[in-house]
């Protein structure tokens, strides 16, 4: 088939399905279905040179770290292999109690009157507290969780527009961590710190090996600096991300849109394109978040122009391409 002769469809994606892994206390990623509204806040000039939108993770790569603990202690973790969407939760972390001395009632004692209502002896100045928890090591940061292939580069807080629900909110004070997969392909990572002010929970999906990716804490909670005990993480792991590269191909347009070909003679069902928010200057995906387009019965040959609300040519990366039967 000739280039000229090839079909065409421009397709606006006002709907799609933003996959966006949220991890309650349990943590348990979820495909959320759902409308995909623009990311650009009123006013953003295309010729600017950071988009006011990512201005929230610039600031929290750029930000000095704050605070410190003494000293980097790893907490022992065992890599596991949940289901997709399901990860560690810090709250279930328990310390066991010090063992306390027995203690003796007092009082006189006789043969054949055995006292009545034994009283304590009074306490001396001298008498110990014996504490009922053991004090936990502090972590730092950067932080790498044994079994994982993980490293928590940075505990931080987070100001601007919240990514992960694909709602856009603005928050402030919001908890953030900058992750490194030191591993291969990752679908899914949760991470739970738990901290002097309450267990904190992180989650993204689709990081691709060696990237880097800024997480927002998935119910909005704030960081303040207080004392980190812990840190653990739950992994899914494939050996390489698929991009179906002899059979599509992706091209960004100069409007904003992007292009798929079907490069084959061959009518695909349904093609399943992912896609996460990247910026390419610092070299760091934003959000755990990850977009997810659907486009159905694409003919051999044909050309399909899509129109999606999230995508942004200077600030997207494609991570994934599947070809997929109908359902």
């Amino acid at each position: 088939m000739k280039k000229n002769d090839r079909k065409k469809r421009n397709i606006k994606k006002e709907t799609g399905v933003i996959v966006a892994i949220i991890v309650a206390v349990v943590m348990i990623g979820a495909a959320i279905g759902g409308a995909i509204a623009s990311h650009k806040p009123a006013g953003t000039d295309p010729a600017t040179t950071v988009d006011p939108y990512y201005s929230g993770a610039i600031d929290l790569l750029t930000d000095p770290e704050t605070t410190e603990a003494p000293a980097t202690t790893k907490a022992p973790e065992t890599e596991t292999s949940p289901s997709e969407g399901t990860a560690v939760d810090p709250s279930q972390e328990t310390t066991e109690p010090a063992p306390t001395e027995s203690e003796t009632e007092g009082g006189g004692h006789t043969p054949t009157l055995p006292p009545v209502n034994p009283t304590r002896p009074p306490a001396t100045t001298e008498a110990e507290t014996v504490p009922t928890t053991l004090p936990l090591p502090e972590i730092s940061f950067p932080y790498t969780i044994e079994g994982s292939e993980v490293v928590i580069e940075k505990l931080s807080t987070y100001n601007g527009y919240y990514i992960e629900d694909g709602k856009d909110e603005s928050v402030s004070g919001v908890a953030a961590i900058v992750l490194t997969n030191k591993g291969s392909d990752a679908t899914f990572v949760g991470v739970g710190i738990s901290q002097a002010g309450g267990a904190l929970a992180f989650s993204g999906s689709q990081i691709p090996a060696g990237a880097t990716v800024i997480i927002l804490e998935q119910n909005k909670a704030a960081y303040d600096g207080n004392p980190c005990y812990s840190c653990t993480a739950s992994v899914n792991r494939v050996d390489h991300f698929n991009m179906e590269e002899d059979k599509i191909r992706i091209q960004p347009e100069a409007d904003g849109t992007f292009t798929v070909f079907n490069l084959t003679e061959e009518t695909f069902p349904r093609v399943r394109i992912q896609f996460k928010n990247y910026l390419p200057d610092e070299d760091v995906y934003v959000g755990g978040i990850t977009y997810n387009l659907t486009l159905t019965d694409i003919e051999g040959g044909e050309e399909v122009n899509v129109n999606s609300g999230h995508y942004d040519p200077r600030y997207t990366r494609f991570v994934t391409v599947a070809i997929e039967e109908e359902p």
